[in-house]
């Protein structure tokens, strides 16, 4: 997989090939989309895989327990929960003084990897061809010719924080639930230096 530190032998094994993204959730791609839009990017369609070899296959990635943080926040800001909510949990949804930490100690961990199209980092790179942060997201369109004004673009879907934000020993411990995504993430954050 690339990384905009070497986007340049990407552009040159496959010149004619155009961008396509994979919206990630949680990671910036509703904002990401109407960039994109403007701009006569493809985007994947929904929360699907690159499955499409004809693309230049991009994703944006996040740190996985700001990801979850993030999805659990939206989540709860919706009027009812959706239906892989965990039914012994779904009190939590309409009570609104107990906070993202108390909800995640009464998860299990198989809760907290059960939730759809929302998936693991893991499962949404496959088949990617590139990755960056959303920071990078500039700088990686203007090496294929496009360019926006970023102060036209207000992020949107940011998830409200009512519930509060995750402790140290939560964050820990979605570290160590999501292993494998933040093996991914420290490897991808390795390879930008």
């Amino acid at each position: 997989m690339f990384t905009l530190k070497n986007i340049d032998n990407l552009k040159t094994q496959f010149p004619d090939k155009k961008l396509s993204f994979v919206h990630i959730p949680k990671c910036g791609g509703s904002y990401v989309k109407n960039i994109l839009k403007n701009l006569n990017i493809r985007t994947n369609p929904k929360h699907l895989r690159a499955s499409n070899k004809d693309f230049i296959n991009f994703g944006i990635i996040r740190h996985p327990v700001d990801r979850f943080e993030s999805f659990l926040n939206f989540r709860l800001s919706l009027p009812t929960p959706f239906g892989d909510w965990p039914k012994r949990l779904r009190f939590v949804h309409f009570k609104k003084r107990i906070t993202l930490n108390q909800i995640v100690n009464r998860m299990t961990n198989k809760e907290m990897l059960s939730f759809r199209p929302y998936h693991t980092l893991n499962y949404f790179t496959q088949n990617l061809d590139v990755l960056i942060t959303i920071e990078q997201l500039p700088e990686f369109l203007k090496s294929f010719g496009y360019e926006y004004n970023s102060s036209q673009y207000k992020k949107v879907n940011v998830s409200p924080k009512l519930r509060g934000k995750l402790n140290l020993r939560n964050r820990r411990r979605i570290e160590r639930v999501f292993q494998k995504d933040m093996e991914l993430y420290e490897k991808f954050m390795k390879n930008l230096m």
